[in-house]
């Protein structure tokens, strides 16, 4: 219970820690703030001749978006590995472990974008970001696609956006189960954002 209320902890305050490293919005950007009600963070990876699939319930983050110019747009995230399902609670919990995610030592993951690019398909962004996890960081990139933005219940207005990677675990010493487990896992995240 104590390690359940020093996590609860860390991952209440981090938001805004992280916030505060981004400083200052461009005059024209608008912060949305994700709804993890109407959320996802999923993930796919190969165990042996077929693919596993999982999720992360508990996660935190915001999209500063300046519709007319894109490449200002930020993007920052949080993760709770703890809230891994992966539909079997032994392996959730040997994914806590050191040959996984070490989530003992380091209990989220994060994300902070540092360029946003626009292609050729319309409102269809290549973004990069710094990812950790493990206590190690990579940049990588991910397509994203702005689904839409217009209003919703209660006089929010929303902003909804899908990011799709692939990223190789071992790149963040994540080795457990090598040989039964894949190294590459595809990575979906769909996002719905009230503007503040």
């Amino acid at each position: 219970m104590k390690n359940a209320l020093t996590l609860y902890k860390i991952i209440s305050i981090l938001p805004a820690c992280l916030f505060s490293n981004h400083l200052a919005l461009s005059d024209e950007a608008v912060r949305y703030n994700i709804d993890t009600a109407h959320s996802s963070v999923e993930f796919s990876i190969r165990h042996f001749v077929a693919k596993t699939n999982g999720n992360f319930s508990e996660f935190k983050g915001f999209i500063d978006v300046d519709i007319d110019h894109p490449e200002e747009n930020y993007a920052e995230a949080s993760i709770s590995i703890p809230s891994i399902d992966t539909n079997s609670d032994k392996r959730d919990a040997h994914l806590q472990e050191d040959d996984y995610f070490n989530s003992s030592e380091y209990p989220l993951i994060t994300f902070k974008s540092t360029k946003w690019e626009s292609t050729q398909r319309e409102n269809t962004y290549l973004v990069y970001g710094d990812l950790t996890m493990n206590n190690i960081t990579h940049n990588i990139s991910m397509d994203v696609e702005l689904l839409g933005m217009g209003p919703g219940m209660h006089g929010r207005y929303l902003s909804g956006w899908e990011g799709k990677t692939t990223i190789d675990r071992t790149d963040w010493n994540i080795n457990g189960g090598i040989g039964a487990v894949g190294e590459t896992v595809e990575i979906t995240i769909n996002i719905e954002a009230i503007r503040e």
